[in-house]
């Protein structure tokens, strides 16, 4: 339940940028290397009682006054970074490639990616990568202590993702994500609250989460592009009171100028959990909010092959119990390179 912090080194705006340039630009015809990178500089606000951060910074306040009220804000600076690498083998529409991916701010939920493409006669493309985490997330092994200090653990995931998209030659995108999800120290309620062992797995985070997410992109014009989604996600965790199913609705818009390209993606979910939560005696309910916006300048640099990008996010998840709010902000710049 978090946002933005898993691998700013990692990824930033991978998630729009490699979803609009794979609307924007099919598999080459020739054979060679392509891809880009993205460098730059970013600031970082947010609120959570259940994530600490990662090597590169921190976003949970420890210690913290109480289990029962939302949390602190945490500001940083963090450095920006994110790539694709891929080779085509010419005549073949095939594609190897290897990146980073921003999969879910709200979670801190970064991940990297191996696979391989493949575009057919009738444009469609079909991807299957194998999705692991490179730099682990940085979670409170039992988040609910206060008034001392908490021990943080490494939270992974790793899985499969198929996607198929422009399916018929149409600009409808199909795309199932299947992962595990590990926490290495999985000790909530056992340390200060002490519960039985049995209330305590109610609270474990560790098990399978699956994604399926369907996406219609339509041409509005030569310069503009719609990508509305919905999505379903069936997290189905070890903890019953951790465990849920989300449903949302997503909209990307791409205007893909003369000089600019401007990515807005705006999203809305909510998730309903399965057991009741032996510590607050509630059934946990949220709301999700999400806002970012992605501006590219091609010609920020003059005739560089180098572009100026900037990105602006939001993102507000509510929960019925005050603990789980989580409030993410942030802003950045960054040089970005196609090749």
């Amino acid at each position: 339940m978090s946002l933005l912090k898993r691998v700013w080194l990692l990824c930033l705006l991978s998630g729009l940028m490699s979803e609009a340039l794979a609307q924007l630009n099919p598999i080459p015809e020739e054979a060679g290397i392509s891809g880009f990178v993205n460098l730059g500089v970013g600031a970082v606000s947010g609120k959570s009682n259940l994530i600490a951060g990662t090597d590169l910074g921190d976003i949970g306040s420890d210690p913290i006054d109480s289990i029962f009220t939302k949390a602190d804000s945490e500001s940083s600076a963090i450095p920006l970074a994110n790539f694709e690498l891929a080779y085509t083998f010419g005549g073949k529409r095939t594609q190897v490639f290897a990146g980073n991916l921003l999969e879910d701010f709200v979670r801190f939920d970064f991940a990297s990616q191996l696979g391989v493409r493949k575009q057919f006669r009738d444009t469609s493309i079909l991807a299957v990568g194998y999705l692991f985490t490179s730099v682990p997330t940085e979670v409170w092994a039992d988040p609910y202590v206060a008034n001392v200090a908490r021990d943080e653990t490494d939270r992974t995931a790793s899985g499969a993702r198929i996607t198929y998209s422009r399916i018929g030659g149409s600009g409808l995108e199909l795309q199932y994500t299947d992962r595990e999800v590990e926490v290495d120290d999985e000790l909530s309620g056992l340390t200060q609250l002490g519960l039985p062992t049995a209330q305590a797995a109610l609270l474990d985070r560790e098990g399978d989460q699956r994604q399926f997410k369907a996406t219609y992109f339509f041409k509005v014009s030569d310069k503009h592009r719609l990508g509305p989604a919905l999505t379903f996600s069936d997290f189905d965790l070890d903890g019953e009171a951790m465990a849920h199913d989300r449903t949302g609705v997503e909209i990307t818009h791409f205007y893909n100028g003369d000089r600019f390209l401007f990515i807005t993606n705006v999203g809305l979910s909510s998730a309903d959990y399965d057991a009741v939560n032996p510590i607050y005696l509630d059934k946990r309910d949220d709301d999700r909010i999400g806002v970012a916006f992605t501006l590219i300048d091609r010609q920020a640099f003059g005739e560089s092959k180098w572009w100026a990008s900037a990105i602006l996010a939001f993102f507000d998840e509510d929960s019925d119990i005050d603990f789980y709010d989580t409030e993410i902000a942030l802003v950045g710049v960054s040089a970005f390179r196609r090749f």
